[in-house]
């Protein structure tokens, strides 16, 4: 019995001795002045991009690099809390290079193609902001995107080694032509979801953000794919 009764009182020392830790952490880490000022901010950003297909398709997923430039427009929207709606307009750019060798007729083929999309879009967050230290400010952020795809064309170049070596054939398609294109026609607009942080550090801002589409609809007559990006930014902050 007296082991259990010294049992209890350990562990409800040790209880004890935890919350008042994480208290005393909690305060320190919340007593830190947040500035409730909005801001203007010019971010770059590395964002490797992945179309993924339904398996049913048998279509190998798509993966694109992607790069994008984006003006950002903070406001605080609950007085003296340090809550904030980020709204902002960007401009994209991804593409991905493909090629295939085959051999016909003693004749060795070599068929390149690199797809590019670019597009505009205009993301919502909301953010918190907790500092961290009086110059070091970290925002966890959750928001959707509008996205307009403004033009997909996909260059095809095909070689031939053999007995007479040379270029065979090039082409360029539309991706918004049904002709050009067939089932895999890209659609004009889309929405979708993102998380993300960003660590302020004076002017400057670092941050990461993973999202996805909202539906399965990103090209036209395939209705089971989905893109997924993750990007990695610098921002600046004016």
């Amino acid at each position: 019995m007296k082991k259990l009764y010294l049992a209890a009182i350990l562990l409800l020392a040790s209880t004890a001795m935890f919350a008042q830790t994480t208290t005393q952490f909690s305060k320190k880490i919340f007593s830190n002045p947040v500035s409730l000022d909005g801001w203007n901010a010019i971010k770059v950003s590395y964002t490797p991009t992945t179309l993924e297909f339904d398996n049913s398709y048998g279509i190998k997923d798509w993966d694109f690099e992607g790069f994008t430039i984006e003006y950002l427009n903070g406001t605080n929207i609950i007085e003296d809390l340090p809550v904030f709606f980020e709204w902002g307009i960007g401009f994209e750019l991804i593409s991905m290079n493909n090629k295939k060798k085959y051999t016909e007729n003693e004749y060795n083929y070599t068929a390149k193609s690199k797809i590019t999309i670019t597009d505009l879009y205009a993301p919502l967050n909301l953010g918190y902001k907790i500092a961290l230290k009086e110059n070091i400010v970290i925002m966890p952020y959750v928001g959707i995107k509008a996205q307009l795809n403004t033009s997909g064309n996909e260059f095809v170049e095909l070689d031939i080694e053999g007995i007479v070596s040379g270029k065979e054939d090039e082409n360029n398609f539309n991706m918004f032509d049904d002709e050009e294109w067939g089932d895999a026609t890209l659609k004009r607009t889309w929405l979708g979801w993102h998380i993300g942080a960003t660590v302020e550090v004076n002017k400057w801002n670092f941050g990461i953000r993973y999202g996805s589409s909202f539906t399965d609809e990103f090209l036209k007559d395939i209705d089971e794919c989905e893109l997924y990006s993750t990007s990695i930014s610098l921002g600046y902050f004016f």
